[in-house]
């Protein structure tokens, strides 16, 4: 969310594809939470509030701030970011991985990175399966909830690397303060 502006950015709805279909909406304001930290990756969330609602229709709902996702669930991340083979980007992708506990992610970046309590991880021990580089700002979505907001990651599908996302149920009330949902 960093280089991200009201005038670099507009939202593509009700299509899967990057660059056609749906309908286009403006972007009238980016909020980027005031403690981001783009060194340890903490406080990584950011909101568009668009020019135009989006009309009724199906929306994913965000989880109370008491929700959590027990390790083990399955969950879906989406992108358009990069995949292991030659495959488009232009295509919206998704992948099925599950929830790993703060104790067993945490002990996988050990040497490297703090996983803190805004974060939630999902993701095979043994890799091949993950989001990648682009993917970032993607939902993880759980039952119907997100759950979390791709955030990063040591690599792609790498062994005993998770993927690392924004958790939403932490994220609740500067969510709710910035929109009053």
């Amino acid at each position: 969310m960093r280089q991200i502006t009201s005038g670099t950015v507009m939202v593509r709805a009700n299509s899967s594809f990057f660059n056609r279909g749906g309908k286009l909406h403006r972007v009238e304001r980016v909020i980027k939470h005031e403690l981001f930290s783009y060194v340890t990756g903490d406080y990584d969330y950011g909101l568009l509030k668009l020019k135009q609602r989006f009309r009724r229709g199906a929306f994913v709902k965000l989880p109370s701030r008491r929700r959590r996702f027990p390790p083990g669930q399955r969950c879906t991340a989406m992108g358009w970011g990069y995949t292991l083979g030659p495959a488009s980007r232009d295509q919206l992708r998704q992948v099925v991985l599950p929830i790993v506990s703060q104790k067993v992610c945490q002990k996988s970046y050990e040497a490297t990175d703090n996983i803190t309590a805004r974060m939630v991880c999902a993701g095979y021990m043994e890799g091949m399966r993950d989001a990648c580089d682009g993917d970032s700002g993607g939902p993880l979505i759980c039952r119907g909830l997100q759950a979390g907001v791709i955030s990063w990651a040591i690599g792609c599908a790498q062994p005993n690397k998770y993927g690392v996302y924004s958790s939403i149920a932490e994220g609740r009330e500067w969510i709710r303060n910035h929109t009053g949902v």
